[in-house]
């Protein structure tokens, strides 16, 4: 498949851990040992969820960047349009010594004056997650961003998240490669796509194969190093397992918590 959307131009992708919002005290530690536990697998970047508790949110930061040092990168702040931008912005100033790479989503949905305000407000690039042609645009005509986070899997597949990337490469806009924590057959599509994209220049989030207990291929996607590689072989490189296939079946639940403490982004509107 990297090879039908014109090449690959690199042989892997950076990808930034995903560290989930702090919404108990418990939960602070858990998280730092789970960043311990992937530095021990080679990941250095990591994408912090932030904006339900901002007390937490800030704990969670500082002791991370004493704990580990240089040793990890903060790739992004992802407020997830939960936060108004005045909110976010002051919530980014008050940690801005910790150290972050990109402020995702500092505003609510499709508030393009939101982001415009923290774009000219914070000194460091502002990403926002790209749904549709017509946002894309609204972005640019703006300038309201200077990174377009674009989902293969919310954006409806491999074709439409080609022309968001042409939009971007034209409006001089720098990408990442976008997440719904999808299992390997989502997430190899999304690494052919990072691998044939110049314009996908920062560290990437799909990493759902790494969340989940088990998949539905022989051979998951392959992380090494904290890098994403495309998998080889026909189309997107992957080949079912019948019975793991068989094994996940049925309706999805929430095993171990309610939906209401999963489900932590504002609605999308398309």
């Amino acid at each position: 498949m990297c090879d039908l959307l014109g090449g690959a131009v690199r042989d892997s992708v950076p990808i930034a851990y995903p560290i989930f919002r702090q919404q108990h005290e418990e939960d602070v530690e858990r998280n730092l040992a789970m960043v311990e536990r992937r530095i021990g697998e080679g990941f250095e970047f990591f994408r912090v969820y932030v904006g339900r508790r901002l007390d937490l949110d800030e704990r969670f930061l500082r002791t991370a960047r004493e704990r580990f040092g240089d040793r990890i990168t903060i790739k992004s702040l992802d407020f997830s349009n939960l936060l108004d931008a005045k909110a976010a912005c002051n919530f980014a100033e008050r940690v801005a010594d910790v150290g972050f790479d990109l402020v995702e989503a500092p505003a609510p949905n499709h508030d393009v004056r939101g982001l415009v305000y923290a774009r000219n407000r914070l000194p460091v690039p502002i990403s926002e997650h790209v749904y549709g042609f017509r946002w894309a645009l609204d972005l640019v005509a703006a300038d309201a961003v200077d990174v377009f986070n674009v989902s293969v899997i919310a954006i409806g597949g491999i074709t439409p998240a080609r022309r968001i990337f042409a939009i971007a490469e034209a409006a001089g806009k720098s990408c990442l490669v976008g997440t719904t924590q999808e299992l390997s057959v989502g997430t190899a599509a999304a690494a052919h796509v990072a691998m044939a994209m110049p314009s996908v220049t920062l560290a990437s989030d799909p990493v759902g194969p790494l969340l989940y207990t088990r998949d539905v291929v022989a051979d998951p996607v392959r992380y090494t190093g904290g890098r994403l590689h495309v998998p080889s072989g026909p189309g997107l490189g992957m080949r079912f397992d019948p019975e793991l296939v068989k094994a996940s079946a049925g309706p999805l639940t929430w095993a171990a918590t309610s939906a209401a403490a999963v489900v932590d982004r504002q609605e999308v509107t398309r």
